[in-house]
């Protein structure tokens, strides 16, 4: 499976959906500032891309900011003068 297949983005829609579930069962009382804070953080990022992936962003199409491809032409034009 694609990992930027429909079914591999739903399946790790899932695991982190999951994965916050358990975050959350976590008792950080007793968590040094620093671990709390590492918890807190990872709890927020992995909340954003729940909330993200309500938005559809993987069916957006591809910006000139994000495209791989641009890097390809200036590759060949590089390999050629090389030669």
């Amino acid at each position: 499976m694609d990992e930027r297949s429909l079914a591999a983005l739903a399946a790790e829609h899932a695991r982190d959906a999951e994965f916050v579930a358990r975050l959350k069962a976590i008792p950080t009382e007793a968590f040094p500032e620093q671990d709390s804070m590492s918890h807190e953080v990872m709890l927020r990022t992995l909340q954003q891309n729940l909330d993200n992936y309500a938005f559809k962003e993987f069916e957006m199409p591809v910006s000139q900011m994000q495209a791989r491809m641009w890097a390809l032409p200036i590759c060949r034009c590089r390999c050629r003068s090389i030669r």
